[in-house]
């Protein structure tokens, strides 16, 4: 049930409704990637592990990057040497400035062409 702080009077979501809100933030920064990808074929496949959804964009057959709740991993190492990363890096920012400056940028510094400048 949600709770409303009576001495603020302001509406304080639940832990479900975060989660779901997170959940939808993610699979708007995957589809917003998978946008702006102009190289090849690009396809979002949405895989469900029990409770869990994952957001995978593969480009033509191969798997590029993975999106999950608890963080994303791409298919090659990025200018950071890392090929995974959690969420919790990030302290703000729309879904938009995350897929352009972490997502899009990579890719094409990988070559792939994107709607963004590398």
């Amino acid at each position: 049930m949600d709770d409303f702080d009576i001495e603020r009077e302001r509406y304080i979501p639940t832990d479900a409704e975060k989660l779901r809100r997170f959940e939808t933030t993610i699979k708007e920064i995957a589809e917003l990637v998978l946008t702006n990808i102009k190289s090849g074929n690009p396809k979002l496949v949405i895989e469900v592990d029990g409770l869990q959804q994952k957001y995978v964009i593969y480009l033509d057959s191969t798997k590029m990057i993975e999106f999950d709740i608890e963080g994303f991993k791409f298919s090659f190492k990025t200018t950071r040497n890392k090929d995974i990363g959690s969420w919790s890096g990030f302290l703000e920012g729309s879904p938009e400035a995350i897929a352009e400056m972490v997502f899009l940028k990579e890719i094409g510094k990988k070559g792939y062409a994107t709607s963004i400048p590398r």
